[in-house]
Protein backbone atom coordinates (compact mmCIF):
# COMPACT_ATOMS: atom_id res chain seq x y z
CA UNK A 1 0.00 0.00 0.00
CA UNK A 2 2.82 2.41 0.88
CA UNK A 3 4.58 1.69 -2.42
CA UNK A 4 1.37 2.40 -4.34
CA UNK A 5 0.92 5.73 -2.51
CA UNK A 6 4.54 6.69 -3.24
CA UNK A 7 4.04 5.87 -6.92
CA UNK A 8 0.86 7.96 -7.11
CA UNK A 9 2.54 10.91 -5.37
CA UNK A 10 5.57 10.65 -7.64
CA UNK A 11 3.36 10.62 -10.74
CA UNK A 12 1.39 13.58 -9.40
CA UNK A 13 4.58 15.57 -8.78
CA UNK A 14 5.91 14.66 -12.25
CA UNK A 15 2.63 15.65 -13.90
CA UNK A 16 2.57 18.96 -12.01
CA UNK A 17 6.19 19.68 -12.97
CA UNK A 18 5.55 18.80 -16.60
CA UNK A 19 2.45 21.03 -16.62
CA UNK A 20 4.42 23.95 -15.19
CA UNK A 21 7.21 23.36 -17.68
CA UNK A 22 4.89 23.22 -20.71
CA UNK A 23 2.48 26.00 -19.67
CA UNK A 24 4.37 28.92 -21.32
CA UNK A 25 4.72 27.07 -24.62
CA UNK A 26 1.12 25.88 -24.75
CA UNK A 27 -0.18 29.29 -23.64
CA UNK A 28 1.88 31.08 -26.30
CA UNK A 29 0.64 28.71 -29.00
CA UNK A 30 -2.98 29.12 -27.85
CA UNK A 31 -2.80 32.93 -27.81
CA UNK A 32 -0.99 33.09 -31.16
CA UNK A 33 -3.60 30.82 -32.72
CA UNK A 34 -6.51 32.96 -31.50
CA UNK A 35 -4.79 36.22 -32.46
CA UNK A 36 -4.05 34.98 -35.97
CA UNK A 37 -7.67 33.85 -36.40
CA UNK A 38 -8.94 37.22 -35.17
CA UNK A 39 -6.64 39.08 -37.55
CA UNK A 40 -7.66 36.84 -40.45
CA UNK A 41 -11.35 37.51 -39.73
CA UNK A 42 -10.69 41.26 -39.50
CA UNK A 43 -8.71 41.27 -42.76
CA UNK A 44 -11.48 39.33 -44.47
CA UNK A 45 -14.10 41.78 -43.18
CA UNK A 46 -12.13 44.81 -44.37
CA UNK A 47 -11.48 43.27 -47.79
CA UNK A 48 -15.23 42.76 -48.28
CA UNK A 49 -16.05 46.43 -47.57
CA UNK A 50 -16.66 48.78 -50.45
CA UNK A 51 -14.94 52.18 -50.66
CA UNK A 52 -18.05 54.13 -49.60
CA UNK A 53 -18.54 52.02 -46.47
CA UNK A 54 -14.84 52.31 -45.61
CA UNK A 55 -14.92 56.09 -46.13
CA UNK A 56 -18.02 56.42 -43.97
CA UNK A 57 -16.37 54.49 -41.14
CA UNK A 58 -13.27 56.66 -41.29
CA UNK A 59 -15.36 59.87 -41.32
CA UNK A 60 -17.29 58.68 -38.27
CA UNK A 61 -14.04 57.93 -36.43
CA UNK A 62 -12.55 61.31 -37.34
CA UNK A 63 -15.73 63.10 -36.23
CA UNK A 64 -15.60 61.24 -32.91
CA UNK A 65 -11.97 62.25 -32.40
CA UNK A 66 -12.81 65.88 -33.19
CA UNK A 67 -15.61 65.86 -30.62
CA UNK A 68 -13.16 64.52 -28.03
CA UNK A 69 -10.82 67.44 -28.70
CA UNK A 70 -13.65 69.93 -28.24
CA UNK A 71 -14.62 68.36 -24.94
CA UNK A 72 -12.80 70.33 -22.23
CA UNK A 73 -13.95 68.73 -18.98
CA UNK A 74 -13.52 65.03 -18.32
CA UNK A 75 -12.03 64.43 -21.75
CA UNK A 76 -10.65 61.10 -20.57
CA UNK A 77 -13.85 59.94 -18.87
CA UNK A 78 -16.48 58.74 -21.29
CA UNK A 79 -20.18 58.61 -20.59
CA UNK A 80 -21.96 55.34 -21.31
CA UNK A 81 -23.26 56.71 -24.60
CA UNK A 82 -19.79 57.90 -25.64
CA UNK A 83 -18.25 54.57 -24.70
CA UNK A 84 -20.89 52.71 -26.68
CA UNK A 85 -20.24 54.95 -29.68
CA UNK A 86 -16.47 54.43 -29.34
CA UNK A 87 -16.85 50.66 -29.20
CA UNK A 88 -18.94 50.69 -32.38
CA UNK A 89 -16.41 52.72 -34.39
CA UNK A 90 -14.10 50.84 -36.76
CA UNK A 91 -15.52 47.53 -35.51
CA UNK A 92 -15.76 45.76 -38.86
CA UNK A 93 -16.29 42.21 -37.60
CA UNK A 94 -18.23 42.93 -34.40
CA UNK A 95 -15.46 41.43 -32.25
CA UNK A 96 -14.02 44.68 -30.90
CA UNK A 97 -10.97 44.62 -33.17
CA UNK A 98 -10.32 47.93 -34.89
CA UNK A 99 -7.05 47.03 -36.57
CA UNK A 100 -3.80 45.17 -36.08
CA UNK A 101 -0.11 45.91 -35.80
CA UNK A 102 2.58 43.99 -37.65
CA UNK A 103 6.08 43.83 -36.19
CA UNK A 104 8.21 42.28 -38.96
CA UNK A 105 11.44 42.02 -36.93
CA UNK A 106 9.63 39.90 -34.35
CA UNK A 107 7.50 38.14 -36.97
CA UNK A 108 4.46 39.12 -34.96
CA UNK A 109 0.98 40.48 -35.67
CA UNK A 110 -1.18 41.72 -32.80
CA UNK A 111 -4.85 42.76 -32.94
CA UNK A 112 -5.81 46.21 -31.63
CA UNK A 113 -8.94 46.11 -29.48
CA UNK A 114 -11.11 49.01 -28.33
CA UNK A 115 -10.35 50.29 -24.84
CA UNK A 116 -7.96 48.96 -22.26
CA UNK A 117 -10.09 46.33 -20.55
CA UNK A 118 -10.51 42.66 -21.43
CA UNK A 119 -7.08 42.36 -23.05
Amino acid sequence: MRKKLTTVLLLLVMFTGLSLLLYPTVSDYWNSYHQSRAIAAYTEGVSQMDAAEYGSMMEDAEAYNSRLLEKKENRYRLTEAEEEEYNSLLDVTGTGIMGYVEIPKLKMSLPIYHGTEDT
